[in-house]
């Protein structure tokens, strides 16, 4: 595995070091009579740092919490493109386990491996009874809508972009006829039942749904640690794609039409604008056409880097990357100095 996002898994070692290690989480710091952490460190390191509510699991330090039943783990893993890895402990049966794969593939044999040492470990009730509501949920007119993740960046270059396309998709909260609130998330749709305001639990899995208030008014839903924040109808990105296709052929209208009345004029033998009102439309029309460039430049760009095997548009973007978003904030400029 190799990463081109440094800091980020910037540091590499073997698997028979990440066993020593997984023995001194167990051991209070210790491997084969040598300690090599403190059981200070160790103790400080497993217990729990954050968590947005008493019933959902949380972070320790440099550690996610796993509830299984009533067993707690703490794990870190990670995937990317052919390469998976997780490092998991259950402290209270002293058994921890450090599993790598590689190709097509390695995500799923992760999981296979990680849930055999799970089931025998930390076993959980799978007699496939569901949680059933005793009624509608409270406040239940609050809590439908559509909810965007909270992951952004403030900056006006390609990490907006990058945020605002791998952020993953908005969460679609509505609620059924017997009360099962319902979730639905690309392709995926869950159904979860209120156990107390605004905290639900999945019908199936052992997970656990919040809802956040903020001056008494329903604002973010937290499903584990992705938080969401709910938008209006103005905000979703179907509203705004359309809204954005709409000026845009509301704007290319003025490159089409202003020299076709241009020409137009001159063929009947008419007067031209003023000069004002001719520069003004030179100025727009530059600041269109920026615009326009911008587009095509990107999308050039997506295309000249996708066929590189280093460094990737989205992880590690090449440095003169930021010059393309030069581009229409000239063409805002242009436009705003014609108006």
């Amino acid at each position: 595995f190799y990463s081109d996002v440094s800091p980020a898994s910037g540091l590499h070692t073997t698997g028979t070091d990440m066993a020593r290690l997984l023995q001194a989480h167990l051991h209070g710091g210790v491997v084969d009579g040598e300690r090599i952490l403190s059981e200070r460190a160790v103790a400080s390191m497993h217990r729990q740092w954050f968590t947005p509510h008493e019933r959902v699991d949380g972070m320790a330090f440099g550690l996610f919490e796993r509830s299984r039943g009533d067993t707690r783990l703490v794990r870190h893993g990670g995937s990317v493109t052919q390469f998976a890895t997780e490092f998991a402990l259950i402290s209270e049966e002293d058994v921890g386990i450090f599993f790598v794969a590689h190709g097509n593939e390695a995500s799923g044999a992760k999981q296979e491996v990680v849930d055999a040492l799970l089931d025998q470990f930390a076993p959980v009730d799978s007699s496939g009874a569901q949680r059933t509501p005793d009624g509608m949920p409270e406040r239940a007119d609050e809590l439908e809508g559509r909810y965007r993740s909270v992951n952004t960046t403030d900056t006006v270059s390609a990490e907006k972009l990058v945020y605002g396309l791998l952020t993953g998709q908005p969460v679609d909260v509505r609620i059924a006829n017997d009360g099962r609130l319902v979730t639905e998330q690309g392709d995926r749709t869950d159904e979860w039942v209120e156990v107390e305001p605004l905290v639900f639990e999945h019908v199936e899995e052992d997970s656990t749904l919040l809802f956040r208030e903020t001056d008494g008014d329903v604002t973010h839903l937290l499903n584990g640690l992705s938080a969401y924040e709910q938008i209006g109808y103005h905000e979703q990105l179907s509203v705004q794609g359309w809204l954005t296709v709409a000026a845009s052929v509301i704007a290319l209208t003025g490159l089409v039409g202003w020299p076709a009345a241009r020409g137009w004029r001159w063929y009947r033998g008419g007067e031209s604008p003023p000069q004002s009102v001719t520069r003004a439309r030179w100025v727009a029309g530059a600041g269109l056409a920026g615009l326009l460039l911008f587009v095509l430049s990107f999308v050039g760009v997506i295309v000249a880097v996708a066929s590189m095997d280093r460094p990737t548009l989205f992880n590690r973007p090449p440095a003169w990357f930021d010059v393309v978003f030069v581009v229409p904030t000239l063409g805002v400029i242009a436009t705003a100095g014609a108006v």
